[in-house]
């Protein structure tokens, strides 16, 4: 039987936009079109080439039909796995970003602070330079006028 094709990058890509990781979307169309790709898989040509209903008997008696299903389904089951792993990775890169996001929130309020300080410190060492430059020019006037 020939193998059927399948474009994994197409693939790939539509699970990405459905919200899937870039690594997750390759790694899991990869894996389907291994399990595609295998001489023992029924494309639709290859059914089509069924010439009889016996021989779609013949294919279930040989379990062939039966093997494919579960591979469906554990291909089903693994995907709807991934799926959920992916929630939870984004439920917690969530709780991660909402966390960092409070902390960020927290480190500015306190380099704010630290900033009025400096300020207000620098405010004080300005007025009292001033004063003691003021104090000397007064001095100075005074020591040239006598």
């Amino acid at each position: 039987m020939p193998t059927a094709a399948m474009d994994t990058l197409r693939f790939a890509r539509r699970l990405e936009a459905a919200g899937m990781e870039q690594s997750q979307a390759e790694a899991f169309a990869e894996a389907l079109a291994e399990g595609i790709g295998h001489d023992d898989l029924a494309t639709k040509a290859d059914l089509q080439n069924l010439a009889t209903k016996a021989q779609l008997q013949n294919l279930a008696t040989k379990g062939e039909l039966q093997a494919l299903k579960v591979d469906f389904e554990a291909l089903k089951a693994d995907f709807r796995a991934l799926r959920a792993e992916f929630q939870a990775l984004r439920a917690e890169l969530k709780a991660d970003l909402v966390a960092l996001e409070s902390r960020l929130d927290a480190r500015i309020a306190e380099l704010r602070s630290e900033m009025a300080a400096m300020e207000t410190r620098l405010l004080r060492w300005m007025g009292a330079g001033f004063v003691a430059a003021v104090a000397i020019l007064a001095a100075l006037i005074q020591l040239t006028h006598h």
